[in-house]
């Protein structure tokens, strides 16, 4: 009994990592045109199209990528640390979203950020919609993940 007991408790565990384990298989690759950035989205289905973006209830829209997520995404951003980035939150508005101005993201809570060489990965934690800003060189360009669990 106590030999099949281990075996079959470490299988059952293998299972449950497996299962725990985040697709780390690009679901969308892409590159932000002003930033000059490339970006890929993992752990989730995602999908892309444009939206208008205030960063102010009085400001004129800009348009914007909006990625909207199945799951929780991780974004990698190629050539920029978390320096280069902001991460806050949006809300709908109008014909797209806007920057939600009473409540901030909170780093290590919402989203984690990991720097591996050159890239900088996000993992956003918490199911809401982003308003993500990159700034670099080149310029700066912010763009929207929307996400959403089953």
């Amino acid at each position: 009994m106590k030999k099949t007991a281990i075996p079959l408790a470490t299988l059952l565990l293998a299972c449950l990592l497996c299962a725990c384990a985040r697709d780390a298989a690009p679901a969308l690759d892409t590159v932000l045109e002003t930033a000059s950035v490339p970006v890929s989205f993992s752990g989730c289905a995602v999908t892309g199209t444009d939206a208008d973006y205030w960063s102010a209830e009085d400001a004129a829209p800009q348009p914007a990528r909006l990625f909207a997520a199945e799951g929780r995404p991780a974004i990698a951003l190629t050539g920029v640390t978390e320096q280069d980035v902001t991460v806050r939150f949006a809300e709908p508005w109008s014909t797209g979203y806007k920057l939600y101005e009473p409540n901030t993201v909170m780093p290590k809570l919402d989203y984690r950020a990991e720097q591996d060489g050159d890239t900088l990965t996000l993992e956003l934690r918490t199911v809401y919609n982003y308003a993500i800003t990159v700034a670099t060189d080149a310029g700066s360009e912010t763009f929207l993940v929307t996400t959403e669990m089953d």
